[in-house]
């Protein structure tokens, strides 16, 4: 026998799919909005709910766990727990990135230093109005109309903002 040729070849790992990244959650009053990516250029992204670890297939273009993200926003009402991978063929699966978002917590409703007591005209009365929520926006009303925050939470869209204890001197319908 005579040698055979040598043959060479170059063995190097599988580039690995740049970990998912979740954009900054947004909130509404009562739920959080969050949309996921992932660096890797055509990746699949899988993701859970359920606090499983999101698997992709052996084809690296669906989920054996957890669902495909495709794309769009995930809004959620209660608290998640969410995780993501990303994966691509040719490539080494990502590792697991979780996140868990919650919507804002309620703000506590308002309170009056005297609560549910009548205002009487013969003898005139401080009101206080607090929050057991710290930094909350108080808003009143004296017209009978409930009052509303503004969408930035910071002001009163109807109503007048509360900073001093409150004095009347005749029947009023307080409403913060």
């Amino acid at each position: 026998f005579s040698d055979s040729e040598i043959f060479s070849q170059t063995v190097a790992p599988l580039p690995i799919a740049a970990d998912p990244v979740f954009t900054s959650p947004t909130y509404t009053e009562t739920t959080v909005t969050t949309s996921i990516s992932s660096p890797t250029t055509a990746a699949t992204v899988c993701y859970t709910i359920n606090s499983s670890s999101p698997s992709c297939s052996s084809t690296k273009d669906n989920c054996t766990v957890g669902s495909l993200y495709t794309s769009g926003s995930l809004t959620f009402n209660t608290s998640t727990n969410l995780q993501a991978i990303a994966c691509k063929a040719d490539h080494s699966d990502s590792e697991v990135v979780p996140i868990t978002i919650a919507p804002p917590p309620k703000t506590k409703p308002p309170e009056f230093s005297q609560p549910g007591q009548p205002i009487y005209a013969d003898t005139g009365i401080e009101v206080s109005i607090s929050s057991k929520t710290p930094g909350a926006t108080l808003c009143y009303t004296t017209d009978g109309n409930s009052p509303t925050c503004s969408a930035n939470k910071e002001s009163c869209a109807t109503g007048t903002k509360y900073s001093v204890p409150l004095s009347f001197n005749s029947s009023t319908d307080l409403k913060a």
